[in-house]
C-alpha cells in the first residue's frame, strides 16, 4: 500500500479448517478504508530514477536473467531502501518524460539500450542531471550485440575497453570460495562515497571489474586488489596489494551534474551477499551523485523503506517497518518496533502545522527550520503514516 498497491485478499478452497486466516484481512482492509484519502490520487516525490526495460531482461539477461540483470537492480533497491533513500523505477523510453522530476538517473548495468535511450540520457546529462551507471550500461544495442564507441563517451569521457578482471559471469556468496576474495584498495586522499571507512585501507569485493580508460573527466577514487588464496592460513596473504586498475571513477559534468562509475559490479556483488560494506558504497554514490537533493532524512535505527507522496498541498510519508526481515525469505515471526526517528521532510517555503500519525492515531506540532520540517517519532511498530498539512 506504501508503494501505491489496493489490497485485496482471496481464501483458496471451499472448506476452512484454519479460522486464523480470517483474522488477518479485516484490520488491514478496515484501515485501508479509513485512510483511502491519503493512498490514492497522489504523485510520488522522488529524485532519483532506476532505469529498467524489458528488452534488456530479454536481449543481455537472455539465459541468466538472475545473475545479469535482476541482482544489480535488487542491489540497488535494497540499498536505497536500507539507506531510506525515495526513488522511481524508470523505464528507459520514459527518460526525457521523467526528466524534469529527476536529478539523478541509475543505470544498473543496463547493457541494451537503444540509441534513442542513450540519446536521452545524454541529454539529461547536458541539461544538468547527474548520472550513475555501472557495469556494462549502455555498451550493447537493444538486440544485444555489443556496440562500437561507447555512446555515453561524450558525456563521461569513459572508453570500454572489453576486457575484464575478476572472475566473470557467476560468482558465489560462499566466503570459502577463494576466487570471491578480491577487494578495493582506498587511497589515502579519500573521496566522500568512501567516507566511514576511515580505519580500513581495503574493502571486500566479491565481483568483476570491467576495463576502461578516462580522458580525465572521471577520476579514480578505488583501484582493484586480485584474488589470493585463503588456505591454508599460511598462504593467504595479498599476491598483488596495489594495481592500476578503476574500480569507482567520480567526476562532474560542465552542465552540473555529477557523474559516478561502478567498473566493479557492487551492485551485482551486493545483490548476491546482502554485505554491507557494499550496501554503503551504493547508497554512498546515490547521496554524493544527488548532491544534497534527498527529499526526507530519517534518523533512527531499524530496517525501513520510506515512501513519500504529495497530494493537495500536503506531504504523506510512509514509514514501513522491515527489521527483521533483511534475510531471505523474509519471514516476519514478530513485529521489531524501532525508535526514536527523527523525521525530516524537504516542504521548501511551506511550513505544515500538523503532523497527523494515521497507525498510531496522535497528532504532533512539526518543527520548520531552512526549508525542512522535523519531527520526531517515539517508535513505529509494523509501519507509520505521516501526513503533513
Amino acid at each position: 500500500m506504501a508503494g501505491g498497491i489496493s489490497p485485496w485478499y482471496h481464501h483458496v478452497g471451499a472448506v476452512q479448517e484454519d479460522r486464523r486466516q480470517f483474522n488477518n484481512a479485516p484490520p488491514v482492509m478496515q484501515w485501508h478504508e479509513r485512510n483511502e484519502t491519503y493512498l490514492y490520487n497522489r504523485q510520488p516525490v522522488a529524485n532519483i530514477g532506476l532505469l529498467w526495460s524489458q528488452e534488456n531482461t530479454e536481449f543481455y539477461g537472455r539465459d541468466d536473467v538472475e545473475e545479469k540483470v535482476s541482482l544489480p537492480w535488487h542491489g540497488f533497491v535494497r540499498a536505497m531502501t536500507r539507506a531510506r533513500i525515495p526513488f522511481l523505477p524508470v523505464h528507459a523510453d520514459h527518460i526525457d518524460r521523467e526528466a524534469a522530476k529527476l536529478s539523478l538517473l541509475i543505470l544498473p548495468d543496463l547493457a541494451a539500450m537503444t540509441d534513442a535511450q542513450c540519446e536521452a540520457v545524454q541529454r539529461f546529462v547536458e541539461s544538468g542531471g547527474s548520472l550513475l551507471f555501472t557495469g556494462m550500461a549502455a555498451t550493447l544495442n537493444e538486440w544485444g550485440e555489443r556496440r562500437g564507441p561507447f555512446p555515453l563517451e561524450r558525456v563521461t569521457g569513459l572508453r570500454h575497453l572489453h576486457e575484464v578482471a575478476g572472475t566473470e559471469g557467476k560468482s558465489s556468496s560462499n566466503w570459502e570460495v577463494f576466487e570471491t576474495h578480491n577487494y578495493f584498495r582506498l587511497p589515502e586522499d579519500r573521496h566522500p562515497v568512501v567516507a566511514g571507512f576511515e580505519e580500513t585501507a581495503t574493502l571486500p569485493f566479491g565481483g568483476s571489474v570491467r576495463l576502461v580508460e578516462s580522458d580525465g573527466r572521471l577520476h579514480p577514487i578505488a583501484t582493484y586488489i586480485p584474488d589470493y588464496p585463503i588456505y591454508p592460513p599460511e598462504f593467504s596473504w595479498v599476491r598483488e596489494p596495489h594495481t592500476d586498475i578503476p574500480v569507482m571513477l567520480a567526476g562532474e559534468h560542465p552542465a552540473g551534474g555529477r557523474i559516478f562509475y561502478f567498473a566493479g559490479d557492487v551492485d551485482r556483488s551486493y545483490g548476491r551477499t546482502f554485505l554491507p560494506d557494499l550496501g554503503d558504497l551504493l547508497a554512498n554514490a546515490v547521496k554524493w551523485a544527488a548532491n544534497d537533493s534527498l527529499p526526507v532524512k530519517i534518523e533512527g535505527p531499524g530496517y525501513l523503506d520510506c515512501k513519500l507522496y504529495k497530494q493537495d498541498g500536503r506531504w504523506i510519508l510512509h514509514i514501513v517497518n522491515l527489521s527483521g526481515t533483511n534475510q531471505n525469505p523474509g519471514y516476519v515471526e514478530e513485529f521489531l518496533p524501532v525508535g526514536p526517528l527523527k523525521v525530516s521532510i524537504r516542504t521548501g517555503e511551506t511550513a505544515p502545522q500538523r503532523a497527523l500519525l494515521r497507525v498510531a492515531g496522535t497528532e504532533l506540532k512539526p518543527a520548520a527550520a531552512d526549508g525542512w520540517t522535523t519531527l520526531q517519532l517515539d517508535s513505529v511498530v509494523s509501519h507509520e503514516l505521516i501526513v503533513l498539512e
